[in-house]
């Protein structure tokens, strides 16, 4: 949810009065600020109570929230990840596209060749990072760690092997064809419909 905050940070604060902006402001400079990572995860879930308790429920920001719940820990610590969201957010850095798509969760590929995936696979999203290692967006895979099929389609379709960053984007973006965020339909009963908008995608 944090990523999501930071990304949504506009429409969060039109949901908000002016106590709630002030503690949510004050909230994200404690996450920033925080001296280890107990403190940090009091935080963030502090954090998440507050917009749980102010946003509508279908608010992006919630809907992912709720879906991201019970996903494995992104391998991006949350150390990392407050101090993106300070700069997004109290500093008024841009958000740019490569920062929001590495705070979603990802993982390393010696962690998937571990798990006995092959993360070669020319349909999966591997995004270089600045230190040269490769980062393969975790929505790719089921719970139990098995690559989702109907991802490996639409990666193959929207031709992730040439342009990676582009179609995470495309997975991480809120698409006007779904009236939503692609990733948060996985595993879902609106998952169908995810082919005819990448097929749209493709055909314009």
């Amino acid at each position: 949810m944090i990523d999501a905050l930071a990304r949504d940070w506009d429409s969060v604060i039109a949901e908000c009065d002016d106590n709630t902006r002030l503690d949510l402001r004050k909230l994200v400079i404690e996450l920033a600020d925080a001296p280890d990572d107990d403190t940090r995860n009091r935080m963030s879930q502090a954090i998440a109570a507050l917009l749980f308790a102010t946003l509508p429920a279908q608010h992006p920001v919630v809907r992912l929230g709720n879906r991201l719940a019970t996903a494995r820990s992104s391998p991006l610590s949350l150390r990392q990840l407050s101090s993106m969201v300070r700069m997004r957010v109290v500093e008024q850095a841009p958000w740019s596209a490569r920062d929001r798509i590495l705070s979603a969760d990802w993982e390393n590929a010696r962690t998937l060749r571990d798990r006995g995936v092959d993360p070669d696979l020319p349909e999966l999203i591997r995004l270089t990072r600045t230190d040269g290692s490769f980062a393969v967006p975790s929505f790719q895979f089921t719970e139990d760690g098995r690559p989702r099929d109907v991802v490996l389609r639409i990666n193959q379709l929207l031709r992730a092997h040439d342009d990676p960053w582009g179609v995470a984007d495309w997975w991480l973006s809120g698409n006007i064809w779904l009236h939503e965020v692609p990733i948060a339909l996985l595993g879902g009963p609106g998952e169908e419909r995810l082919m005819d908008a990448a097929t749209a995608a493709v055909e314009g």
